[in-house]
Formats: C-alpha cells, sequence, structure tokens
C-alpha cells in the first residue's frame, strides 16, 4: 500500500546534491526551458518579495539578551570545558550575538536607531522585517527573480534582507543561461539605488526603474516637499524650489566611513521670506538639499522614464514578473521549511524547478492547441 513519499530519504538527497540543484540543475532545465517556449532574455523584468521563515517569530532577542545569552553559555561550558554540546551552543551563541552587532553596526552607519532591533535566537540569518499584506513583522527572507517576456524565471536567489545586493550575481546568471547579452531590465521603485543604476551602466543595460518616492505624495517628515520636486540646474550649479526660489551651495562635506560626500545647497533669507515656508520646512535655517555623486544619475534615469516610449515599455513589466510569486504561493510557498540561508536558498530553487516546468508545460500546450487548429483548416480546406 502506498503511504507517501520517504520524506527523510528525500531529504537526505537534496542536502547531498545541494549544489547541483540550485545551480547546474538549473541553468541546464531553464536553458532546455527557453528553447521550448522559444523565448530570450534580451528584455528581462526583476521583483523580488518578503517571505516568512521557518523560525518562531515569538522568540526575538535584543542586544541585552543576546550578551546575557553568550555569557551564560561561557558560564555552562567553563563547568565542563571538554562538553562538544556546550562548546557548540556556545558557538552559535556567539553567532547571535556577533549577527545582531553586525546589524547595529550598520543601521547606525545609515543615521537609524537601533533601539528596537533583533534578533532570532534560532535562525539568526533571518532578518526581522516587515511583511508583504499588512502579516506584521517577523523573521524573513527576501527571494529575488529575472523574468522574461514569456514568464519564464531566468535567474533567482535569496537574500536575507536586502534584494539590490544579488542584482549582479543575477544579471551573471542570466548571461550564462540564455548565452546572450541583456539589452533592457525593468525594476520597480525598490531597485532605485545608485548601486543598481551603476551596475547597469558598467554593463550596458538600458534600466527602466521609476523613483522610489514620487513628488506630489508627502511623506511624514519635517521636509514635506520631496528632493525630487527640487530642480537642478547645472548650468547654474543650484536647485530650483516649488516656490521658484534658488538653493545655492553652502556646504561642501567631504565624507567619511560612516558617510559619503555631498554638497549642501540652501538660501537662507529666500526661505524666511516664502510664503510656503510652513509646507516645505520647520527649520529656521531654511530647507536645504544634499546632492551626492550618484544624484547625476538618478537624474539622467528619471528623465528617460518620462518618455513615452519608456513609460509603455516598463507597463510590460508586471505582467512579465509580478505574477510568478502568486504562483509560487499556489505551489505551496507561504513560508520557508528549511532554516539558514543555505537551505533557503535551495528550498527557493526547488520551487522555481517547478514553476519553470509548469511554463514549458503551458508553452507546449499552446504549440498543440495551434497546432491541432492548423490541421484542422488544412484538413477542412483539402476536402
Amino acid at each position: 500500500m502506498y503511504r507517501g513519499p520517504d520524506h527523510a530519504n528525500i531529504g537526505r538527497f537534496i542536502n547531498q546534491h545541494d549544489d547541483f540543484l540550485s545551480s547546474e540543475l538549473f541553468q541546464g532545465l531553464t536553458a532546455e526551458i527557453l528553447k521550448k517556449t522559444q523565448s530570450a532574455g534580451e528584455f528581462v523584468a526583476g521583483d523580488g518579495t518578503v517571505i516568512e521563515a521557518a523560525c518562531s517569530h515569538y522568540h526575538l532577542l535584543k542586544e541585552e539578551a543576546t550578551r546575557k545569552q553568550l555569557d551564560k553559555a561561557q558560564e555552562e561550558l567553563n563547568t565542563s570545558p571538554v562538553d562538544k554540546n556546550k562548546q557548540a551552543k556556545l558557538e552559535y551563541a556567539q553567532q547571535v550575538h556577533d549577527e545582531l552587532q553586525k546589524r547595529i553596526m550598520a543601521c547606525k552607519k545609515k543615521g537609524k536607531k537601533t533601539d528596537s532591533l533583533c534578533i532570532s535566537g534560532m535562525e539568526p540569518e533571518a532578518v526581522v522585517q516587515k511583511q508583504k499584506r499588512g502579516r506584521g513583522v517577523c523573521p524573513s527572507y527576501k527571494p529575488v527573480v529575472l523574468a522574461n517576456e514569456s514568464r519564464v524565471v531566468v535567474a533567482m536567489d535569496v537574500h536575507p534582507s536586502n534584494e539590490n545586493a544579488v542584482l549582479p550575481g543575477l544579471l551573471d546568471q542570466c548571461q550564462i543561461i540564455t548565452q546572450g547579452t541583456i539589452n533592457e531590465l525593468a525594476l520597480d521603485a525598490g531597485f532605485h539605488c545608485d548601486q543598481v543604476i551603476s551596475e547597469c551602466i558598467t554593463r550596458d543595460i538600458s534600466l527602466l526603474c521609476p523613483e522610489g518616492k514620487q513628488a506630489g505624495k508627502p511623506k511624514q517628515s519635517k521636509k514635506k516637499f520631496l528632493k525630487g520636486e527640487f530642480i537642478y540646474s547645472e548650468e547654474k550649479d543650484a536647485y530650483q524650489c516649488p516656490a521658484n526660489q534658488m538653493l545655492y551651495p553652502t556646504e561642501h562635506y567631504k565624507g567619511n566611513d560612516q558617510a559619503a560626500p555631498y554638497i549642501k545647497y540652501g538660501n537662507k533669507a529666500a526661505c524666511q521670506a516664502c510664503s510656503i515656508k510652513d509646507q516645505c520646512t520647520v527649520s529656521q535655517q531654511g530647507r536645504s538639499i544634499k546632492r551626492y555623486a550618484s544624484d547625476e544619475k538618478k537624474e539622467a534615469l528619471k528623465q528617460v522614464m518620462q518618455q513615452p516610449k519608456a513609460k509603455q515599455r516598463y507597463q510590460q513589466r508586471q505582467a512579465m514578473v509580478e505574477p510568478i510569486f502568486s504562483d509560487l504561493r499556489r505551489l505551496g510557498l507561504t513560508r520557508f521549511k528549511r532554516k539558514g540561508l543555505k537551505g533557503v536558498k535551495r528550498e527557493f530553487a526547488l520551487f522555481i524547478l517547478a514553476y519553470n516546468l509548469s511554463r514549458a508545460v503551458v508553452a507546449m500546450s499552446t504549440m498543440y492547441f495551434i497546432y491541432l487548429i492548423h490541421y484542422r483548416v488544412l484538413k477542412r480546406f483539402a476536402a
């Protein structure tokens, strides 16, 4: 009598063939699927999402708790220095503490508060972050995919929290699988950053990516007008504000290990006499704008995205890539079952393999249907 698959053997098989399943098999199978779907990778679209980790979100630790856990593990080991279980426990506690310290330093570098920062003591590689569709905050990962116009995934990866960090590897993976050159890349506003723009310029890829925050949509801040609503004039080396006043250079910051260099622009006199100052800033020094080296590239991309042809081309991105994660959820990927980044990558690769196979089945079914129609039409005319 059939009792279902032996999950223990399946798990051992997956662990033994980890690299093959997530790299060689994916690349080889996807290349064959591209042939079946008669599609390529000159134009690809990218998207990422947040998927909950396997660990519980009820056992989260702050900095003080990780330090206490580390001290306790050290005390236990001191009583039995040769106990391998206590040695492993200490190593794990050290890993949790070090990982949280790394994230605290990264937040401080960006000028963010770290009071509420916490980590999962059960799965330290998972990052506590906001979930999709208002499902709260919990440890999770960010899988990212690139798909072509036939909705075949041509590159995939998982990062604990930063989808921009894996883009170079995704582009390399796409070029290997498609054996061609990527000409156009469409990404959503979450990828709008200097790192992504510079990568596309280096690779000579035409990037279609809107700004993260649109003008006319105020954010919850003392600065009510967004930076994008201030127009920079290279000729005058000044910014024109929404009240048509000019902001000129007032400070040159050379930068350091924690902050990039910038030029600050402002006009205290014009701000104090401005009739809409209350809508812009509450600072007694008036509104100021910081210009970074990357702003020139962002402004050029903004000009590209304002072109009608670019807008029309970008509209295809939603149909190319966004349905993929909906399909994966229907396949059962609502929460990762394996712990750790390596296990999560392996699990996600298997889901993508299943998804790509479904695209091949759809393509072959469509081709058979078209063939059947042609056959019947020709048979009718022949009669």
